[in-house]
């Protein structure tokens, strides 16, 4: 196999020499990572966009038509939520499609590595899934677990079909696509090549519009709280504080860390960070569903690290996708049976 170099050359095609364009080497992957973060943010953007706007047209529908919901409220009612969140998964991935065919000229699955495999590796990466999901349920048991999580809160017999269809044949794809297929060969990436200080302040107006999200929310919150009479809410004052500190300090900041990727790409070790980091990464996103307790968000983050691990070495994202399918699957499988049927929830009140 020949051996390429910084420079581009090979043995074959002297450095200066024209080159066929099977010769020439493109990036893995071709997008960088303010892609991967425009891309995020845009999906966010499209979520809290269909939530409202479907809230409203279903209000005005039952208004105009005279229709009785009961009391119930859309944006308290799990279906309508799960539909919500699905529909702005899609918008974001559609526009990740566009996005990276247009500005990279790309092939779009072959760039998030969708490759076919083989039917023993599909079987054996089934396995893993079924074996990791028992595994970590009896784990759980030695662990320091909260009583309650809030999502178990989220089941009832009205509601656990949705979120088991949500969580086995949805959720997995897009988060997948999003952990898998952006994140984790953005990271490889940057951990390989380092970053530029020019490169880091590219981050910044993406800090600062993040930043300015965030310091709006919480000041929404105080302000509701100091218009009902409630007292101060101390977390959405600290995260004000964090909000203002994070939009003047972006310079510096970024800066240290164009020096602190430099500094690890020298390691070798690019690889191992990505997997390491996109799984810690997956724990964090769904700690809020865990009460952000410590053990149950170490265990996801686990999980993540192995579904990143599965990609990479198989280097197919169908790999982690058809893990995390089944892993899920086992999960509402067991619930299933513990529920008996998803009727009786009370096994996971303690």
């Amino acid at each position: 196999m020949p051996n390429f170099s910084a420079s581009g050359a090979t043995p074959e095609f002297p450095e200066g020499s024209p080159q066929p364009e099977s010769a020439v080497v493109a990036h893995d992957p071709v997008w960088r990572g303010l892609d991967v973060a425009i891309i995020i943010l845009f999906t966010l953007f499209s979520m809290v966009v269909v939530l409202f706007a479907g809230a409203v047209l279903l209000a005005l529908l039952a208004h105009l038509r005279g229709w009785n919901l009961g009391g119930v409220k859309p944006l308290a009612n799990i279906r309508f939520l799960l539909l919500a969140q699905t529909a702005g998964f899609a918008l974001g991935f559609l526009f990740a499609a566009v996005w990276i065919k247009h500005h990279y000229q790309a092939a779009f699955w072959r760039s998030i590595a969708w490759r076919k495999l083989p039917s023993a590796t599909v079987g054996a990466v089934a396995l893993g899934g079924v074996g990791l999901s028992i595994l970590l349920q009896l784990l759980g048991h030695y662990l320091p677990m909260p009583r309650e999580l809030p999502i178990d809160r989220l089941f009832s017999a009205r509601t656990a079909w949705a979120l088991a269809i949500y969580g086995v044949a949805i959720a997995p794809f897009f988060e997948e696509f999003l952990f898998r297929g952006l994140i984790y060969p953005s990271l490889r990436r940057t951990f390989t090549e380092g970053m530029t200080v020019e490169e880091a302040f590219t981050w910044r107006p993406v800090l600062w519009v993040f930043a300015a999200l965030l310091a709006t929310l919480s000041g929404f919150v105080v302000l509701m709280r100091n218009l009902s009479g409630l007292p101060a809410d101390p977390r959405a004052l600290t995260t004000m504080l964090v909000a203002v500190l994070m939009g003047l300090l972006a310079g510096p900041a970024l800066r240290l860390l164009a020096s602190l990727l430099t500094m690890m790409a020298q390691w070798n070790r690019a690889e191992l960070f990505a997997i390491l980091v996109t799984g810690v990464l997956f724990g964090l996103v769904h700690s809020a569903q865990l009460a952000n307790a410590l053990a149950p968000v170490l265990m996801l983050s686990l999980v993540g690290i192995i579904l990143t691990a599965v990609r990479a070495r198989t280097g197919s994202l169908m790999a982690s996708w058809v893990f995390h399918c089944v892993y899920n699957g086992t999960l509402f499988f067991m619930l299933y049976a513990t529920t008996r049927g998803f009727h009786d929830f009370r096994p996971l009140l303690h």
